[in-house]
């Protein structure tokens, strides 16, 4: 007896790539965009922080093939200590920059404990939960 695959704990087993795959247009984004109209500024400078990680992240591996092709290859000292001040650098400034992005991650939550369920006084909350729960209540 097979079990029925539509309900239960074999929901969760099954997967069917045409069936579950998301349908992302540019109306969904503008339309999940506009609900996180008090948060916008704060999303984008997080996104900003989390990208410039990222494109700092891929530095590293550009110094190390310039290092070992050019600079120890020729004997080119004044090369090896430009490349070497990057490799110290990069991860400090990488560092900075994450500390700006816990500092704007914060920002979400500014008046934690103090948030209360009054509507006058539930906009001092910068929480992620809040544009879900706005997001999940206005499709549910």
């Amino acid at each position: 007896m097979q079990p029925d695959l539509g309900t239960g704990w074999w929901t969760y087993v099954r997967y069917d790539q045409e069936r579950d795959r998301p349908k992302i247009s540019w109306d969904l984004f503008r339309r999940v965009w506009g609900y996180a109209k008090p948060y916008q500024l704060k999303v984008l400078g997080l996104l900003t922080t989390i990208f410039a990680i990222t494109g700092l992240s891929l530095i590293p591996p550009l110094l190390y093939r310039d290092l070992i092709d050019n600079a120890i290859a020729n004997g080119d000292k004044t090369r090896l200590n430009w490349l070497a001040l990057g490799m110290i650098g990069i991860p400090l400034l990488s560092a900075a920059i994450g500390f700006g992005q816990r500092y704007l991650s914060a920002l979400f939550y500014p008046h934690q404990n103090r948030c209360v369920d009054e509507p006058a006084q539930q906009r001092c909350c910068w929480r992620p939960e809040r544009l879900n729960a706005d997001l999940h209540q206005h499709c549910y």
